[in-house]
């Protein structure tokens, strides 16, 4: 941002970006976590939990897409506050250009985002990984095995 400094008076904006971003990423270590369980029942060839796991995977993002969301209108509004364009608010820009402690909080936040996810990317690459071969073979089996062909029943003694 050119090295504005922002300042949003009072700091009520920007208190609730500094809460809203740790929920964030809150949600994104949860997600890491669930992906890590995924992993462990793929590796462990418990498939009959994975359903289970995927269902709370779907449930870790759908949560961090709603935080994303409201994250998104957030940074809109201080951008209106602070009189900037809403796309020069990137993380980046709020951990250089924002006053302390808010410097500081924008900085530890976009660090953690940034490792976590590298770290998700890399799960979710090991799950892929686990779970083609399965796939693999299940595709290559056919769904629903043929019924052995029924046998004549012993024919009855003739009188």
């Amino acid at each position: 941002m050119d090295g504005h400094v922002l300042h949003d008076e009072g700091g009520g904006l920007m208190d609730e970006l500094a809460r809203l971003l740790g929920h964030e990423r809150r949600l994104l270590e949860r997600l890491l976590f669930k992906l890590v369980e995924a992993r462990h029942l793929l590796a462990a060839g418990e498939a009959p939990f994975l359903p289970f796991a995927a269902a709370e995977i779907e449930r870790a993002t759908e949560r961090l897409q709603v935080a994303e969301l409201r994250r998104c209108m957030l940074v809109h509004q201080l951008a209106g506050h602070l009189d900037v364009p809403g796309e020069a608010l990137t993380m980046r820009a709020l951990a250089h250009d924002s006053p302390e402690p808010y410097r500081t909080i924008f900085s530890d936040h976009r660090r953690a985002f940034l490792e976590l996810a590298a770290e998700i990317d890399d799960v979710a690459g090991q799950n892929r990984r686990l779970a083609l071969p399965s796939l693999a073979d299940w595709l290559n089996e056919p769904a629903v095995r043929p019924a052995p062909a029924p046998t004549a029943p012993p024919s009855a003694p003739t009188r």
